[in-house]
């Protein structure tokens, strides 16, 4: 009876001991990508990308060419639905520029939330050197994906104080680049509200914000 009082209780403690590991084997698992993640945003003045988007809701899927300088300067040129064609969408800081290209006319608001992509890029800042910041978000590692372009990993961040109806993301990144390929954002039931296909990626294309401000000639200008 001592016997195997002995072993049952050996074989608890190797149990805790492994779950133990495990448990800190996946944290520094996720330490270890969060860093990766940033040290490759922390290289990046300017992104320019081609993204598809898909929102709940709506049929259409919407697709966007993004033009992004660091810290707080994003344009956004549609490129469908038809309905949305010659649209652009300036983001910089707290201020909100719409252009119409059917009534030609720039409407400028400030303090407003972008809807841009169904609130994805509000809910991920564009400051790569303070990308995924501890502060904003608490963070989960996700399974390994395949894609065309090989392994692929996913990571969880939930919003600690969330302005808008998205309060988690889902982020997959290329693995061998950590490239982002998808991003989707999650209310808080856990419904999908809007996903993000990243069709092209490039970065330090040398970017200038007067290009990215530029609003199409004519355009009248509404405060």
């Amino acid at each position: 009876m001592i016997y195997q009082s002995f072993i049952r209780i050996g074989t608890f403690l190797l149990l805790v001991g492994l779950l133990t590991n495990y448990a800190l084997a996946s944290s520094d698992s996720l330490q270890s990508i969060l860093e990766q993640i940033r040290t490759e945003a922390a290289k990046t003045q300017d992104v320019t990308t081609e993204v598809e988007i898909k929102q709940a809701g709506l049929r259409e899927l919407t697709v966007i060419k993004a033009f992004v300088l660091a810290p707080d300067l994003a344009r956004y040129e549609f490129l469908a639905p038809q309905s949305l064609v010659g649209q652009i969408n300036i983001e910089e800081g707290e201020t909100s520029i719409t252009y119409l290209p059917v009534t030609n006319q720039a409407i400028v608001e400030e303090g407003i939330e972008s809807e841009v992509g169904g609130g994805l890029f509000a809910a991920l800042d564009t400051d790569f050197a303070n990308y995924l910041p501890d502060d904003k978000f608490s963070f989960e590692l996700g399974p390994v994906e395949n894609s065309d372009m090989g392994a692929a990993r996913s990571l969880y961040a939930t919003l600690k104080n969330p302005t808008g109806k998205i309060v988690r993301l889902e982020l997959v990144y290329l693995e061998a680049s950590w490239t982002p390929l998808r991003l989707t954002g999650f209310d808080s039931s856990g419904k999908e509200l809007a996903s993000a296909k990243f069709l092209s990626w490039e970065t330090n294309t040398g970017l200038k914000a007067e290009a990215l401000r530029a609003l199409p000639e004519g355009a009248e200008i509404i405060r």
